[in-house]
Parts: structure tokens; C-alpha cells; sequence
């Protein structure tokens, strides 16, 4: 095989692998996104649905930063997980 050959192949392959990795990455990023609006939706109609005194003895305990922090989290791990996956993230596992 020459040369040429071999580059002509590579150059036709490559742009596919690329581009089917980028839109299954972006289809599952995409629904992860999708997945966490539809959560956040239901905890704030859930969370509002409350008295307000209630409200008040779960702000006093933090319960507003924590569910903040541990959403946060879960998106951080799920976009890095999906990256990585695809080779984007070298070795951040």
C-alpha cells in the first residue's frame, strides 16, 4: 500500500469518526441538560408549593445551598463523564 493510499483513507475515515463522536456527544449532553430543566422544573414548583413557615425553618438550614450544591455537582460529573467518554477530556475520569 502506498503512501497515498494510506492518507486518502485516513482522510476519509477521520472526518467521519469525528463527526459522528461530536453528535452523539452532543445528542447526550443534550438530553442530560433536558433531563436536569425537567427536574429543576418539578423541585421549584414542589419547593414553592410550601408554607412559608416550613420555607423558612428549611432556609435557616441551609436546605436552598445544599440542593444547590448537589445539583451542581451532578451536572459537573455528567458533563465530564460525557467528555471524556468521547476523548475530550484526556484523562480526567
Amino acid at each position: 500500500m502506498s503512501l497515498i493510499s494510506v492518507l486518502t483513507s485516513a482522510a476519509t475515515r477521520l472526518p467521519q469518526k469525528v463527526l459522528a463522536s461530536l453528535g452523539i456527544g452532543l445528542i447526550t449532553f443534550g438530553a442530560v441538560v433536558t433531563a436536569f430543566n425537567s427536574l429543576m422544573t418539578a423541585l421549584q414548583a414542589n419547593y414553592s408549593g410550601l408554607g412559608s413557615e416550613l420555607l423558612a425553618l428549611l432556609e435557616i438550614g441551609g436546605v436552598t445551598d445544599g440542593l444547590q450544591i448537589l445539583l451542581g455537582a451532578f451536572v459537573a460529573k455528567m458533563t465530564i463523564q460525557t467528555l471524556s467518554k468521547y476523548g475530550y477530556l484526556g484523562g480526567l475520569t
